[in-house]
C-alpha cells in the first residue's frame, strides 16, 4: 500500500502532523509561562489558528480544483516550515494572533489538497478502506509530536521545539512533495470564483454542521487538557493524553479499515459521534490519570473513525470538478468550530469552571450525534436509516 505515489503522499502527511502537532500540548503553558497571557488570551491565539482555516479553506479548495493538488500540498508545507520561527521572534499578542492565523493555512492547503488527491486515486469501490489508511499518517503523527514536544517543553527546549517543527515541515517539502504525480483532471465546467452555494445544498450542509460541532469540542480539548492536568495536579504529561488519543486512533482504523465501505458511511460516523459522547462524560467525572486516558482512547476512536468516514460521505456526495471546494467548504465547518472553542473555553474557565466546561462539552456532542441521526437523509427516517442500519445516502452523485 504505502510504496510510489502512496508511500510519498503518506511520509509527506507524516512529517507534516509530526511537526504542525509538536505545538499542541505546549503553546497554551508557552503562552502563559513565557509570553504571561492570561487564560482568555490563550484562548484567542490558540483560536485564531482555526480561523486561519477558516479563511483559507474555500479559496484554497478553489484554487486546487483549477490548479492541482499537488501545488496546494507544497502551499501547507511551506507555511508548517516558516509559521514556527514567529514564536520566537514575537511575544505580543496581537502579533502572535496574526502569525496563528498564518500557522492555520498550513492546514487548511495540505489537509484539504490531501484528501482529494487521495480520492482522485482512489477507486470510488475501495474509497473508505484507502482514505482510512491513508489518514493512519495523522495518528502516527499527533502520537510522536506532542509526546516530543511536552517532553521538550518540560526541559524548558522551546527553542528547539519550534525549530524541530520548521525543520519537519522543511524536509518534508523537499523529499516527499516532488515525486508525486496527479492524475489529469478534466473539468466539465469552469471553477467558479465563489463556491459558498455549495455549503447550502443539502448534500453537504449536514456534513458541515457535524464538523462544526465536533471542531467545537476539538478545539476545546486543545485549551482544556492542558490546564485541566497543571491545575489539577495529575502526574501526567499532556502530551501523553495526545499520544493516547492518537494511538487509539491509529488502532482503529487499522484494525476495521477492511471493513469501512461494507459497514458503510452513515454507521461508521454513528459510532465515532458515540465514541465522543462516551469521552465527554468520562471527562466530565473529574477523573484521575486512569479516566484521563480512558477518555483520550474513547476521543482517539472518535477521531479515528470521524475523519475517513466524513472524508468519505463527502467524496461520494460531490463530483469530480467541486471535490476540492466541497473538502475546503466542510472542513471550514470544523475550523469555524475550533474558531469559536478557542475565545468560549477560554471564557467559560473563566466564569464555569472546569467542571461547567466538560458538561457544556458533553451537550455538544450529543447534539452532534442527533443531528446526523436525523439530518443525513432528505427526512428523518431516511436518515436513521443511513446512520443506523447501512440505508442508501440519498444524496450520493458519485
Amino acid at each position: 500500500m504505502f510504496h510510489g505515489v502512496w508511500g510519498r503522499l503518506f511520509g509527506s502527511a507524516l512529517l507534516f502532523w509530526s511537526g504542525l502537532t509538536l505545538l499542541l500540548p505546549t503553546l497554551p503553558l508557552y503562552l502563559a509561562e513565557v509570553v504571561g497571557a492570561s487564560d482568555g488570551q490563550i484562548g484567542w491565539v490558540i483560536g485564531a489558528f482555526a480561523l486561519g482555516m477558516l479563511l483559507f479553506r474555500e479559496p484554497v479548495g478553489r484554487w486546487t480544483d483549477s490548479q492541482g493538488r499537488k501545488r496546494g500540498i507544497q502551499l501547507g508545507l511551506l507555511v508548517l516550515a516558516t509559521a514556527p520561527w514567529g514564536y520566537l521572534c514575537w511575544r505580543q499578542i496581537p502579533v502572535l494572533f496574526v502569525l496563528r492565523a498564518y500557522h492555520g493555512l498550513s492546514v487548511a492547503a495540505f489537509a484539504t489538497a490531501y484528501l482529494a488527491l487521495v480520492t482522485d486515486l482512489a477507486p470510488p469501490a475501495q474509497r473508505g478502506r484507502i482514505l482510512g489508511y491513508m489518514t493512519l499518517a495523522q495518528p502516527v503523527g499527533v502520537a510522536l509530536g506532542p509526546a516530543i514536544g511536552g517532553y521538550l517543553a518540560e526541559q524548558g527546549q522551546y527553542s528547539l521545539l519550534f525549530g524541530l517543527s520548521a525543520l519537519l515541515g522543511t524536509l518534508s517539502w523537499a523529499l516527499c512533495t516532488w515525486g508525486v504525480q496527479e492524475p489529469p483532471r478534466r473539468l466539465s465546467e469552469p471553477v467558479p470564483s465563489l463556491s459558498w452555494g455549495l455549503l447550502l445544498t443539502p448534500r453537504l450542509r449536514t456534513p458541515a454542521l457535524v464538523f462544526l460541532l465536533v471542531g467545537l469540542l476539538f478545539g476545546g480539548l486543545q485549551i482544556f487538557i492542558p490546564l485541566f492536568i497543571k491545575r489539577q495536579g495529575l502526574p501526567l504529561n499532556p502530551g501523553l493524553f495526545y499520544t493516547a488519543v492518537a494511538a487509539a486512533s491509529f488502532s482503529v482504523r487499522l484494525l476495521l479499515g477492511r471493513v469501512a465501505d461494507r459497514w458503510g458511511r452513515g454507521r461508521w460516523i454513528t459510532t465515532s459521534l458515540g465514541c465522543y459522547c462516551l469521552a465527554m462524560l468520562t471527562l466530565g467525572s473529574r477523573p484521575g490519570v486512569p479516566g484521563l486516558l480512558l477518555a483520550a482512547v474513547l476521543e482517539g476512536m472518535g477521531a479515528g473513525l470521524l475523519i475517513p468516514g466524513m472524508a468519505a460521505l463527502i467524496a461520494d456526495r460531490s463530483t469530480l470538478h467541486e471535490r476540492g471546494r466541497s473538502f475546503g467548504l466542510c472542513l471550514g465547518g470544523f475550523d469555524l468550530g475550533i474558531a469559536l472553542a478557542g475565545p468560549l473555553v477560554g471564557r467559560g474557565l473563566e466564569v464555569l469552571g472546569l467542571q461547567g466546561v466538560t458538561a457544556v462539552s458533553f451537550g455538544i456532542a450529543v447534539t452532534a450525534l442527533t443531528v446526523h441521526l436525523l439530518g443525513m437523509g432528505k427526512n428523518p427516517r431516511d436518515s436513521l436509516a443511513f446512520a443506523l442500519a447501512n440505508g442508501p445516502d440519498a444524496y450520493r452523485v458519485s
